[in-house]
């Protein structure tokens, strides 16, 4: 058995050298054999989801290529006690089920663009520069002065940008832009003409256009599945065609109606403003610190006030002074423009495929100034006023955090209470909607607890009170709707807001220890505490009711971490009423066993890297180039082995290197990279960068660092400057701060 398999592995890999785009079938009755790394290591996906004999699923169906297939199991036409696999077309598929007439399949829509080729923007920066401001600079009405400014810029856009449409298919590639697409059209223009030459010029611009736009939208698909990764490089419907047949008034409806609260009161609102004090109209900011926001405005959509973010990037000197003004007369003031009140929401599939509304996450998009000023109220008052021990056990939207951080912490504390207990209870609690959820009266009462300016204050209530949104989906938007609730997903303050929100619960004792990571919440409760699980759990279901947000019991799981050697189940560890209880969950996108061993998330990654190899080897094929392939395999694979690695890496065992350094070796010998990495080098350099980052004091697990050791006595010089901890058990020793407290002496 041993053998077939090695001969399906070598055979599979030869083919996929010899034909990069094969689309590969193995089908058979896998009575006897250990198909599960025969997976993993070939990135294969088995379509069969039912059993095909009795109790027992037998008739397999593998492929590299999951996303064009769809399978299902049916009662076979011929006397067998097996059951009959068929396999269609997954294309075939969805544009049978497609309910409208076949010409909206075919539907084609206008798209308008700006034409920002270099001397258009240099007229406009010209124009702006030399445009007299005084008329604003002199007003005090920051509505009025907002509204004047958004005229002002969209008059000088019509004059000095020239606008350009061309016509785009539902169907469409990704890559064909309406820059492509308008591009397309002059060359078969020209091609009509017979100026070949000049044709095949700009076909090689189209290219090379086409090639820096994969190999960006690539680059950044860290955590994109396989399927949506094949859809980059084929055509495609459009992403917004698939993601629902609603109509976008239902889903805004939807969407208003969570983040609506019934016994809403504005006027208790506005009994929470605060007086502004006579100082508060002094200037909040300097001209050069606006110029430099604006020079670096990322790409971004503009909102309801329509700006592109080009604007704001290319002509940041020219606007600094009325952009300045806009900001200081809103914050001085404690009132936003109206129109950063309103929202264009875009719903984001939370899981593939969608059965209905709630698998639908609504993405706020407010204007570029609104987000701006947004992250100059966090940065400049929010953060500085919120007490840092608040915050030791958040890991989300704050400085230094990330998801690698939590888990760092997480496993930290878990081996560190495995050295004097036989078990971890972990209970991980999900919030039902919990951004969507958030009271802004309560909100208002911890915002008032912090040391921030009053008129700052005013300007949050202000931007939280009087909110419309509206969907847009498909080129199609829906009737404005009010909210009272929710911090605003997509806003610049909104994350902040909510760690504010969550940051008094605690646990009822020190025994027990919370890990945050936004509404990602982990409880751990070791044997010997002194307050047990369910009465932790009573405390955090008390604190939700009495902040009006609601547990998820459905969707909150239970883990017991356990020394080695302690066999499951613990008897006397019942699990919590509807809770259930796993040996292996998936917290924050790392698989955690409860032998804090990690052979399950290894076989979870070398799944997804070796699909993605497929894909890598077809680009490939079409022939990208090889340091263009490179980034693209930096951002698919390396990042996806290097993704939360120091949390985890100190706890893999031989095998589990090995497994990773042949997946590595592969893609050597695939040609799909220029060089051959390995899982010791990987883990090397993502610990090595995390740790020197622990060491300053504000970092946000710098405190699971050891104190620092007396070197009045130290002639050898070493790595870092902290004692060496005690430690009884190889389990705590192989946590990240501990492995290379060791490591670096």
């Amino acid at each position: 058995m041993i053998a077939l398999l090695d001969r399906l592995k070598s055979d599979v890999e030869e083919i996929c050298l010899l034909f990069p785009g094969a689309i590969l079938y193995i089908v058979g009755d896998f009575n006897k054999l250990d198909i599960a790394s025969f997976l993993y290591d070939m990135g294969l996906e088995q379509m069969v989801t039912n059993n095909t004999r009795k109790n027992s699923r037998l008739d397999l169906f593998f492929t590299n290529r999951p996303d064009l297939m769809a399978c299902c199991v049916v009662t076979s036409c011929i006397k067998s006690d097996h059951k009959a696999v068929v396999i269609n077309s997954n294309r075939a598929t969805s544009l049978s089920s497609h309910t409208g007439p076949a010409s909206d399949i075919k539907k084609r829509r206008v798209i308008e663009y700006y034409d920002i080729r270099a001397q258009h923007l240099e007229d406009l920066r010209r124009a702006l520069s030399v445009y007299n401001w005084n008329h604003l600079l002199n007003s005090h009405d920051v509505e009025q002065v907002y509204l004047d400014f958004l005229r002002v810029v969209h008059w000088h856009l019509d004059t000095y940008i020239p606008k350009r449409r061309v016509t785009l298919k539902c169907n469409t590639p990704s890559y064909i832009t309406p820059l492509v697409k308008s591009l397309l059209r002059k060359r078969n223009r020209m091609m009509r003409q017979g100026r070949l030459i000049e044709a095949e010029t700009l076909s090689t611009k189209i290219g090379t256009l086409i090639a820096e736009h994969r190999s960006k939208i690539l680059s950044n698909c860290k955590d994109i599945k396989v399927s949506e990764l094949w859809k980059l490089i084929k055509p495609a419907k459009s992403a917004t065609a698939t993601l629902t047949q609603s109509e976008p008034d239902s889903i805004n409806s939807h969407f208003a109606n969570i983040a609506t609260d019934p016994n809403y009161c504005a006027t208790k609102i506005l009994d929470q403003l605060t007086k502004l004090q006579p100082t508060s109209l002094e200037k909040v900011l300097q001209e050069y610190e606006i110029e430099k926001l604006l020079s670096t405005t990322k790409r971004t959509s503009p909102g309801i006030d329509n700006i592109p973010y080009w604007v704001f990037r290319n002509c940041s000197y020219e606007l600094a002074s009325i952009v300045t003004h806009i900001t200081n007369l809103s914050l001085s003031q404690g009132k936003p423009p109206s129109s950063w009140k309103r929202a264009v929401v875009t719903p984001i599939p939370k899981v593939t495929p969608i059965a209905g509304l709630t698998d639908l996450r609504p993405i706020s998009v407010t204007p570029i100034l609104s987000r701006i000023v947004e992250k100059i109220v966090v940065h400049r008052f929010l953060l500085p006023a919120i007490p840092q021990h608040v915050l030791s056990d958040q890991f989300a939207f704050r400085p230094t955090g990330s998801t690698t951080c939590a888990l760092v912490y997480l496993i930290h504390q878990v081996t560190k209470l495995l050295e004097h207990n036989t078990y971890v209870r972990c209970l991980l609690i999900d919030f039902s909607k919990a951004f969507d959820s958030i009271n802004h009266l309560i909100l208002l009462q911890k915002l008032k607890d912090l040391n921030i300016p009053p008129n700052i204050f005013n300007w949050i209530a202000n931007f939280l009170s009087g909110r419309t949104q509206s969907v847009k989906l498909d080129g199609k938007q829906s009737t404005w709707l009010p909210i009272t609730q929710s911090i605003v997903q997509g806003s610049g303050l909104g994350p902040v807001l909510f760690i504010i929100f969550i940051a008094a619960l605690c646990t009822l004792c020190d025994d027990n220890q919370l890990c945050k990571y936004a509404d990602d919440l982990s409880l751990l409760n070791p044997e010997t505490a002194s307050i047990g699980l369910n009465a932790e759990f009573d405390n955090i279901k008390l604190w939700a009711t009495l902040n009006k947000l609601s547990i998820n019991l459905s969707k909150t799981k239970e883990i017991i971490f356990r020394r080695p050697g302690i066999q499951r189940p613990l008897g006397h560890c019942l699990p919590l009423p509807g809770i259930e209880q796993l040996d292996s969950v998936k917290l924050l996108g790392v698989i955690l066993q409860s032998t804090l061993t990690f052979s399950n998330h290894i076989n979870y990654i070398l799944n997804i890297i070796n699909q993605r190899y497929y894909l890598l080897n077809q680009l490939r094929q079409q022939g990208l180039h090889s340091s263009k392939l490179d980034v693209i395999f930096q951002a698919i694979v390396i990042s996806r082995i290097m993704y939360a690695l120091p949390a985890f890496a100190g706890f893999l065992t031989s095998h589990d290197l090995g497994r990773i350094n042949a997946a590595l070796k592969k893609a050597r010998r695939w040609q799909i990279c220029e060089k051959t990495h390995t899982a010791e080098e990987l883990i090397a350099r993502a610990d090595k960068k995390l740790f020197q980052k622990a060491q300053f004091s504000d970092h946000c697990i710098h405190q699971l660092l050891p104190p620092h050791r007396d070197d009045k006595y130290q002639l050898r010089k070493r790595g870092h400057p902290f004692m060496l901890p005690f430690i009884k058990s190889k389990l705590f020793k192989s946590s990240f701060i501990n492995r290379c407290i060791f490591s670096y002496i």
